[in-house]
């Protein structure tokens, strides 16, 4: 599953980088559509925080909610995830962990900074999250957003599954017979954890 996922948002990413690229301009941005803000351009550092309003452009200083948003932004990326305990766990020779670690750390930085580097030059101050939405032509976006659907419902299945067997682990304790064996406490207990799991996700993503 997670192969396959990857599969699919590596072509949804590099549709959205070749879509940005041979585009005139971009659709628009958080700001304003294209070209309220100007034309498209890049800052190598701190850019300046422009907001349109009753017809009016105007800019003006970075603001301290804005700094800590853009940094939380970059935070929530590189934070560490859920799975990777899990993953441990279930390793056949868990001391490899920090070499596959440092594999995935340094793929990571590769992936985030050349994708995030190339779609904000061709899209500039117009970029948003995911930058697809910011491609002019709607088929571009329907293509791009079309191998973005299996990983999110792929993704989804994964941590739910990960977080329900967190929890029937905690419910029955790891030594428990029940979780290890096909009993009807263990069957209604993992059962029960999904539901909760799937309930939770329901309501905070309403």
């Amino acid at each position: 599953m997670s192969m396959v996922s990857v599969g699919c948002m590596f072509i949804a990413i590099l549709l959205s980088l070749i879509f940005a690229g041979i585009e005139s301009h971009p659709r628009g941005g958080y700001g304003g559509d294209y070209p309220t803000l100007g034309p498209v351009q890049t800052w190598g550092g701190i850019p300046p925080v422009w907001t349109y309003a009753n017809g009016t452009l105007t800019e003006s200083k970075l603001t301290f909610v804005n700094g800590v948003n853009a940094f939380l932004n970059i935070t929530f990326v590189w934070i560490g995830q859920l799975l990777y305990p899990s993953f441990i766990a279930e390793m056949k020779e868990p001391r490899d962990f920090p070499k596959a670690l440092a594999v995935l750390t340094v793929l990571e930085m590769i992936l985030f900074l050349v994708v995030s580097s190339v779609g904000y030059y061709y899209l500039g101050q117009y970029t948003e999250a995911p930058m697809i939405a910011s491609l002019l032509d709607v088929k571009h976006r329907k293509a791009s957003f079309a191998f973005v659907f299996l990983p999110s419902f792929l993704i989804a299945a994964i941590y739910g599954n990960v977080t329900g067997k967190y929890l029937l682990t905690r419910f029955l304790g790891k030594d428990s017979r029940h979780a290890h064996s096909n009993t009807v406490i263990g069957w209604g207990t993992w059962i029960g954890a999904d539901i909760l799991v799937w309930a939770i996700a329901f309501v905070l993503g309403k």
